[in-house]
């Protein structure tokens, strides 16, 4: 997709692009020969794995679950009271 124009001595060092810009030209004959085959891929199509989430859908599920467990303690506290009021004699 794109050549560069820069090259590198025998320490490793860079030398700097000698026209505008940062060194990197297209290559439009590569994006001609892209565009035209739909078949060509640059890189595979990674593999896909089971049950794989993000972290933001675990934390969602882990606060939605954590809300569903305190309405379930929520309720089981208000049954309780309920039955130790009729348990004395009273109404609800």
């Amino acid at each position: 997709m794109a050549r560069k124009t820069w090259g590198g001595d025998k320490d490793g060092n860079a030398s700097l692009p000698q026209g505008p810009g940062l060194g990197v030209e297209v290559d439009e004959f590569m994006f001609e020969k892209v565009n035209a085959d739909p078949t060509w891929k640059s890189t595979p199509k990674p593999r896909s794995r089971w049950l794989q989430y993000r972290l933001r859908t675990l934390m969602v599920l882990g606060c939605g679950l954590g809300w569903f467990g305190r309405e379930v303690q929520r309720v089981r506290a208000q049954r309780e009271a309920a039955g130790a009021i009729e348990k004395l004699g009273g109404g609800i």
